[in-house]
Protein backbone atom coordinates (compact mmCIF):
# COMPACT_ATOMS: atom_id res chain seq x y z
CA UNK A 1 0.00 0.00 0.00
CA UNK A 2 1.82 3.09 -1.27
CA UNK A 3 -0.33 5.29 0.97
CA UNK A 4 1.83 3.99 3.82
CA UNK A 5 4.65 6.13 2.44
CA UNK A 6 2.38 9.19 2.46
CA UNK A 7 1.41 8.54 6.08
CA UNK A 8 5.09 8.21 6.94
CA UNK A 9 6.72 11.16 5.12
CA UNK A 10 3.68 13.35 4.44
CA UNK A 11 0.99 13.58 1.78
CA UNK A 12 2.49 16.63 0.09
CA UNK A 13 5.90 15.01 -0.46
CA UNK A 14 4.31 11.83 -1.79
CA UNK A 15 2.14 13.82 -4.22
CA UNK A 16 5.22 15.71 -5.41
CA UNK A 17 7.13 12.45 -5.96
CA UNK A 18 4.14 11.12 -7.89
CA UNK A 19 4.21 14.21 -10.13
CA UNK A 20 7.98 13.91 -10.69
CA UNK A 21 7.70 10.20 -11.57
CA UNK A 22 4.82 10.95 -13.96
CA UNK A 23 6.99 13.56 -15.65
CA UNK A 24 9.82 11.02 -15.95
CA UNK A 25 7.37 8.45 -17.34
CA UNK A 26 6.47 10.76 -20.23
CA UNK A 27 10.09 11.72 -20.91
CA UNK A 28 11.12 8.07 -21.33
CA UNK A 29 9.45 7.62 -24.79
CA UNK A 30 11.25 10.76 -26.00
CA UNK A 31 14.57 9.13 -25.14
CA UNK A 32 13.75 5.50 -25.91
CA UNK A 33 10.64 4.71 -27.97
CA UNK A 34 11.28 0.96 -28.28
CA UNK A 35 9.50 -1.80 -26.33
CA UNK A 36 11.85 -1.47 -23.34
CA UNK A 37 11.22 2.26 -23.21
CA UNK A 38 7.46 1.82 -23.20
CA UNK A 39 7.70 -0.89 -20.55
CA UNK A 40 9.44 1.68 -18.31
CA UNK A 41 6.89 4.32 -19.38
CA UNK A 42 3.87 2.30 -18.24
CA UNK A 43 5.66 1.05 -15.10
CA UNK A 44 6.43 4.63 -14.04
CA UNK A 45 2.83 5.68 -14.78
CA UNK A 46 1.53 2.84 -12.57
CA UNK A 47 3.87 3.89 -9.76
CA UNK A 48 2.91 7.57 -10.10
CA UNK A 49 -0.79 6.76 -9.95
CA UNK A 50 -0.24 4.59 -6.88
CA UNK A 51 1.58 7.40 -5.11
CA UNK A 52 -1.01 10.04 -6.01
CA UNK A 53 -4.44 8.39 -5.62
CA UNK A 54 -4.59 7.57 -1.90
CA UNK A 55 -2.40 10.53 -0.92
CA UNK A 56 -4.57 13.05 -2.78
CA UNK A 57 -7.81 11.88 -1.14
CA UNK A 58 -6.18 11.68 2.29
CA UNK A 59 -4.66 15.16 1.90
CA UNK A 60 -7.96 16.72 0.82
CA UNK A 61 -9.87 15.10 3.69
CA UNK A 62 -7.31 16.08 6.33
CA UNK A 63 -7.00 19.61 4.96
CA UNK A 64 -10.78 20.15 5.08
CA UNK A 65 -10.90 18.54 8.52
CA UNK A 66 -8.31 21.01 9.76
CA UNK A 67 -10.35 23.88 8.31
CA UNK A 68 -13.56 22.60 9.91
CA UNK A 69 -15.09 22.03 6.45
CA UNK A 70 -14.96 18.26 6.16
CA UNK A 71 -18.65 18.27 5.16
CA UNK A 72 -17.53 19.70 1.80
CA UNK A 73 -15.30 16.72 0.99
CA UNK A 74 -17.87 14.77 -1.05
CA UNK A 75 -18.82 17.84 -3.09
CA UNK A 76 -15.18 18.76 -3.85
CA UNK A 77 -14.23 15.16 -4.64
CA UNK A 78 -17.15 14.98 -7.06
CA UNK A 79 -16.32 18.30 -8.75
CA UNK A 80 -12.67 17.30 -9.11
CA UNK A 81 -13.57 13.95 -10.66
CA UNK A 82 -16.01 15.69 -12.99
CA UNK A 83 -13.37 18.18 -14.16
CA UNK A 84 -10.87 15.35 -14.73
CA UNK A 85 -13.36 13.45 -16.90
CA UNK A 86 -14.29 16.53 -18.92
CA UNK A 87 -10.60 17.35 -19.40
CA UNK A 88 -10.04 13.87 -20.81
CA UNK A 89 -12.95 14.33 -23.18
CA UNK A 90 -11.53 17.64 -24.43
CA UNK A 91 -7.90 16.50 -24.69
CA UNK A 92 -8.35 13.01 -26.17
CA UNK A 93 -9.21 14.34 -29.67
CA UNK A 94 -6.04 16.49 -29.56
CA UNK A 95 -3.80 13.41 -29.45
CA UNK A 96 -4.31 12.55 -33.13
CA UNK A 97 -3.41 15.98 -34.60
CA UNK A 98 -0.40 16.25 -32.26
CA UNK A 99 0.85 12.82 -33.33
CA UNK A 100 0.47 13.87 -36.97
CA UNK A 101 2.88 16.74 -36.27
CA UNK A 102 5.25 14.44 -34.40
CA UNK A 103 4.53 10.94 -33.15
CA UNK A 104 5.83 11.60 -29.62
CA UNK A 105 4.49 15.14 -29.15
CA UNK A 106 1.63 14.11 -26.74
CA UNK A 107 4.23 12.66 -24.34
CA UNK A 108 6.19 15.92 -24.45
CA UNK A 109 3.13 18.00 -23.51
CA UNK A 110 2.10 15.52 -20.82
CA UNK A 111 5.59 15.81 -19.28
CA UNK A 112 5.23 19.62 -19.24
CA UNK A 113 1.80 19.34 -17.56
CA UNK A 114 3.28 17.00 -14.94
CA UNK A 115 6.04 19.53 -14.23
CA UNK A 116 3.40 22.26 -13.81
CA UNK A 117 1.50 20.04 -11.35
CA UNK A 118 4.68 19.59 -9.28
CA UNK A 119 5.13 23.38 -9.17
CA UNK A 120 1.49 23.79 -8.06
CA UNK A 121 2.01 21.21 -5.32
CA UNK A 122 4.89 23.26 -3.94
CA UNK A 123 2.39 25.99 -3.07
CA UNK A 124 -0.06 23.88 -1.04
CA UNK A 125 0.17 23.74 2.79
CA UNK A 126 2.21 20.93 4.32
CA UNK A 127 0.05 18.73 6.55
CA UNK A 128 2.90 16.50 7.76
CA UNK A 129 2.94 18.14 11.19
CA UNK A 130 -0.83 17.80 11.47
CA UNK A 131 -0.72 14.08 10.72
CA UNK A 132 2.41 13.01 12.54
CA UNK A 133 2.60 15.21 15.63
CA UNK A 134 -1.09 15.23 16.37
CA UNK A 135 -1.21 11.44 16.39
CA UNK A 136 2.35 10.98 17.69
CA UNK A 137 3.02 8.40 14.98
CA UNK A 138 6.72 7.86 15.72
CA UNK A 139 6.36 7.58 19.48
CA UNK A 140 3.20 5.51 19.21
CA UNK A 141 4.38 2.85 16.79
CA UNK A 142 8.15 3.17 16.53
CA UNK A 143 9.41 0.99 13.72
CA UNK A 144 7.98 0.91 10.21
CA UNK A 145 6.96 -2.72 10.53
CA UNK A 146 5.04 -1.99 13.71
CA UNK A 147 3.21 0.90 12.04
CA UNK A 148 2.15 -1.24 9.10
CA UNK A 149 1.02 -4.07 11.36
CA UNK A 150 -0.93 -1.56 13.45
CA UNK A 151 -2.78 -0.35 10.35
CA UNK A 152 -3.88 -3.88 9.49
CA UNK A 153 -4.89 -4.44 13.12
CA UNK A 154 -7.20 -1.45 12.65
CA UNK A 155 -8.88 -3.34 9.82
CA UNK A 156 -9.13 -6.46 11.98
CA UNK A 157 -10.91 -4.58 14.76
CA UNK A 158 -13.12 -2.49 12.46
CA UNK A 159 -15.42 -4.81 10.50
CA UNK A 160 -17.55 -1.81 9.45
CA UNK A 161 -14.55 -0.34 7.63
CA UNK A 162 -13.91 -3.67 5.89
CA UNK A 163 -17.54 -3.92 4.78
CA UNK A 164 -17.43 -0.37 3.37
CA UNK A 165 -14.26 -1.30 1.46
CA UNK A 166 -16.01 -4.36 0.02
CA UNK A 167 -18.89 -2.13 -1.10
CA UNK A 168 -16.37 -0.01 -2.96
CA UNK A 169 -14.87 -3.13 -4.53
CA UNK A 170 -18.29 -4.08 -5.92
CA UNK A 171 -18.77 -0.68 -7.59
CA UNK A 172 -15.20 -0.54 -8.89
CA UNK A 173 -15.32 -4.04 -10.39
CA UNK A 174 -18.55 -3.38 -12.31
CA UNK A 175 -17.37 0.02 -13.54
CA UNK A 176 -13.89 -1.13 -14.52
CA UNK A 177 -14.96 -4.40 -16.14
CA UNK A 178 -17.56 -2.71 -18.35
CA UNK A 179 -15.54 0.37 -19.32
CA UNK A 180 -12.25 -1.49 -19.89
CA UNK A 181 -12.83 -5.20 -20.48
CA UNK A 182 -16.35 -5.70 -21.84
CA UNK A 183 -16.99 -2.40 -23.63
CA UNK A 184 -15.83 -3.56 -27.08
CA UNK A 185 -17.23 -7.12 -26.84
CA UNK A 186 -20.64 -5.73 -25.84
CA UNK A 187 -20.74 -3.18 -28.65
CA UNK A 188 -19.64 -5.83 -31.14
CA UNK A 189 -22.32 -8.19 -29.81
CA UNK A 190 -24.90 -5.42 -30.38
CA UNK A 191 -23.56 -4.96 -33.95
CA UNK A 192 -22.56 -1.31 -33.48
CA UNK A 193 -20.37 0.12 -36.21
CA UNK A 194 -16.72 0.56 -35.19
CA UNK A 195 -17.00 4.33 -35.80
CA UNK A 196 -19.66 4.52 -33.06
CA UNK A 197 -17.37 3.16 -30.34
CA UNK A 198 -15.62 6.48 -29.67
CA UNK A 199 -18.89 8.43 -29.75
CA UNK A 200 -20.50 6.10 -27.20
CA UNK A 201 -17.43 6.31 -24.96
CA UNK A 202 -17.59 10.12 -25.14
CA UNK A 203 -21.30 10.12 -24.21
CA UNK A 204 -20.59 7.77 -21.28
CA UNK A 205 -17.77 10.02 -20.06
CA UNK A 206 -20.05 13.06 -20.16
CA UNK A 207 -22.71 11.30 -18.09
CA UNK A 208 -20.13 10.06 -15.59
CA UNK A 209 -18.79 13.61 -15.25
CA UNK A 210 -22.35 14.90 -14.75
CA UNK A 211 -22.98 12.27 -12.07
CA UNK A 212 -19.76 13.14 -10.23
CA UNK A 213 -20.58 16.86 -10.37
CA UNK A 214 -23.99 16.29 -8.75
CA UNK A 215 -23.05 13.45 -6.40
CA UNK A 216 -24.66 15.32 -3.49
CA UNK A 217 -28.12 14.96 -5.09
CA UNK A 218 -29.15 12.14 -2.73
CA UNK A 219 -27.77 13.94 0.33
CA UNK A 220 -31.13 15.56 1.11
CA UNK A 221 -33.04 12.28 0.99
CA UNK A 222 -30.69 9.40 1.84
CA UNK A 223 -27.63 8.69 3.96
CA UNK A 224 -24.37 7.89 2.17
CA UNK A 225 -24.81 4.23 3.11
CA UNK A 226 -28.28 4.01 1.55
CA UNK A 227 -27.12 6.03 -1.48
CA UNK A 228 -24.29 3.60 -2.19
CA UNK A 229 -26.64 0.62 -1.92
CA UNK A 230 -29.20 2.22 -4.26
CA UNK A 231 -26.58 3.34 -6.80
CA UNK A 232 -24.92 -0.09 -6.87
CA UNK A 233 -28.32 -1.67 -7.59
CA UNK A 234 -28.85 0.84 -10.44
CA UNK A 235 -25.36 0.12 -11.84
CA UNK A 236 -25.92 -3.66 -11.71
CA UNK A 237 -29.42 -3.56 -13.25
CA UNK A 238 -28.21 -1.19 -15.97
CA UNK A 239 -25.41 -3.62 -16.80
CA UNK A 240 -27.90 -6.48 -17.07
CA UNK A 241 -30.27 -4.27 -19.10
CA UNK A 242 -27.59 -3.69 -21.75
CA UNK A 243 -27.71 -7.38 -22.69
CA UNK A 244 -31.49 -7.43 -23.19
CA UNK A 245 -32.18 -4.46 -25.49
CA UNK A 246 -31.47 -3.01 -28.94
CA UNK A 247 -29.33 -0.06 -30.00
CA UNK A 248 -31.40 2.85 -28.66
CA UNK A 249 -32.07 1.45 -25.19
CA UNK A 250 -28.50 0.14 -25.02
CA UNK A 251 -27.31 3.78 -25.13
CA UNK A 252 -29.88 4.69 -22.44
CA UNK A 253 -28.61 1.94 -20.13
CA UNK A 254 -24.94 2.87 -20.71
CA UNK A 255 -25.76 6.49 -19.82
CA UNK A 256 -27.62 5.41 -16.67
CA UNK A 257 -24.72 3.10 -15.78
CA UNK A 258 -22.18 5.94 -16.19
CA UNK A 259 -24.33 8.47 -14.33
CA UNK A 260 -24.68 6.13 -11.34
CA UNK A 261 -20.92 5.33 -11.37
CA UNK A 262 -20.11 9.05 -11.42
CA UNK A 263 -22.31 9.62 -8.37
CA UNK A 264 -21.17 6.51 -6.49
CA UNK A 265 -17.39 6.95 -6.45
CA UNK A 266 -17.22 10.29 -4.52
CA UNK A 267 -19.89 9.10 -2.05
CA UNK A 268 -18.01 5.84 -1.46
CA UNK A 269 -14.74 7.71 -0.95
CA UNK A 270 -16.41 10.05 1.54
CA UNK A 271 -17.99 7.15 3.42
CA UNK A 272 -14.65 5.36 3.64
CA UNK A 273 -12.86 8.48 4.91
CA UNK A 274 -15.53 9.02 7.57
CA UNK A 275 -14.79 5.58 9.03
CA UNK A 276 -10.99 6.04 9.13
CA UNK A 277 -10.40 7.59 12.54
CA UNK A 278 -6.58 7.95 12.55
CA UNK A 279 -4.96 10.58 10.33
CA UNK A 280 -1.66 8.66 10.23
CA UNK A 281 -3.44 5.62 8.71
CA UNK A 282 -5.74 7.35 6.23
CA UNK A 283 -3.65 7.13 3.04
CA UNK A 284 -2.55 3.58 3.88
CA UNK A 285 -6.12 2.34 4.29
CA UNK A 286 -7.22 4.12 1.11
CA UNK A 287 -4.39 2.27 -0.66
CA UNK A 288 -5.55 -1.02 0.83
CA UNK A 289 -8.97 -0.47 -0.74
CA UNK A 290 -7.29 0.21 -4.11
CA UNK A 291 -5.35 -3.06 -3.78
CA UNK A 292 -8.59 -4.94 -3.06
CA UNK A 293 -10.22 -3.25 -6.10
CA UNK A 294 -7.43 -4.34 -8.44
CA UNK A 295 -7.21 -7.81 -6.93
CA UNK A 296 -10.95 -8.41 -7.41
CA UNK A 297 -10.75 -7.11 -11.00
CA UNK A 298 -7.78 -9.36 -11.83
CA UNK A 299 -9.54 -12.43 -10.43
CA UNK A 300 -12.70 -11.58 -12.37
CA UNK A 301 -11.01 -10.65 -15.65
CA UNK A 302 -8.78 -13.73 -15.72
CA UNK A 303 -11.47 -16.19 -16.96
CA UNK A 304 -13.48 -13.63 -18.98
CA UNK A 305 -11.68 -14.16 -22.30
CA UNK A 306 -12.32 -17.90 -22.30
CA UNK A 307 -16.03 -17.54 -21.53
CA UNK A 308 -16.52 -14.75 -24.11
CA UNK A 309 -14.83 -17.00 -26.68
CA UNK A 310 -17.40 -19.68 -25.88
CA UNK A 311 -20.29 -17.23 -26.38
CA UNK A 312 -21.23 -16.67 -22.71
CA UNK A 313 -20.97 -12.85 -22.66
CA UNK A 314 -24.55 -12.19 -21.51
CA UNK A 315 -24.35 -14.93 -18.88
CA UNK A 316 -21.13 -13.44 -17.46
CA UNK A 317 -22.76 -10.02 -17.12
CA UNK A 318 -25.93 -11.43 -15.55
CA UNK A 319 -24.05 -13.59 -13.00
CA UNK A 320 -21.51 -10.90 -12.06
CA UNK A 321 -24.17 -8.19 -11.67
CA UNK A 322 -26.41 -10.52 -9.68
CA UNK A 323 -23.49 -11.43 -7.40
CA UNK A 324 -22.71 -7.75 -6.77
CA UNK A 325 -26.38 -7.04 -5.94
CA UNK A 326 -26.37 -9.88 -3.39
CA UNK A 327 -23.02 -8.73 -1.96
CA UNK A 328 -23.97 -5.08 -1.44
CA UNK A 329 -27.43 -5.97 -0.13
CA UNK A 330 -25.88 -8.36 2.40
CA UNK A 331 -23.36 -5.70 3.46
CA UNK A 332 -26.07 -3.04 3.65
CA UNK A 333 -28.18 -5.30 5.90
CA UNK A 334 -25.21 -6.00 8.20
CA UNK A 335 -24.21 -2.33 8.46
CA UNK A 336 -27.82 -1.31 9.12
CA UNK A 337 -28.10 -3.95 11.85
CA UNK A 338 -24.79 -2.88 13.42
CA UNK A 339 -25.94 0.75 13.43
CA UNK A 340 -29.27 -0.21 15.00
CA UNK A 341 -27.57 -2.23 17.76
CA UNK A 342 -25.10 0.60 18.37
CA UNK A 343 -27.94 3.12 18.71
CA UNK A 344 -29.76 0.76 21.10
CA UNK A 345 -26.65 0.45 23.29
CA UNK A 346 -26.25 4.23 23.37
CA UNK A 347 -29.88 4.66 24.46
CA UNK A 348 -29.43 2.07 27.23
CA UNK A 349 -26.24 3.75 28.43
CA UNK A 350 -27.86 7.17 28.38
CA UNK A 351 -30.81 5.75 30.33
CA UNK A 352 -28.49 4.28 32.98
CA UNK A 353 -26.55 7.53 33.29
CA UNK A 354 -29.68 9.65 33.64
CA UNK A 355 -31.03 7.23 36.26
Amino acid sequence: PTGFLADRIGHKKTLQWGGVILMMANLVPLISSNSNGFFLHFSFIALARSLVSGSASAYLYEYLKGQGKVHLYKQIEGKTRSLALISRLILWPCAGPLMNLHLLLPYFFTAINSAISVLCLMGIPDLTDTCSKKDSTKSQFGELKTQLVSTFMTLKHSPTLVFIMLQGVGIFVLGRVFQVNLFQPLLKDKLFDLNAFGVIMAIMTLFEAFGARFCTFFQKYLSDQKSIWLLTIIISLSFIGMTQVGHAFFIVFTCLFSLACGMAFPIQKNLLNQHIHHAHQRATLLSVESILDRLACSLFVWPIGQYIGQGYLNQIIFISSGAIILLVSFIFAILTLRQYLSDQNKRRNNGVLST
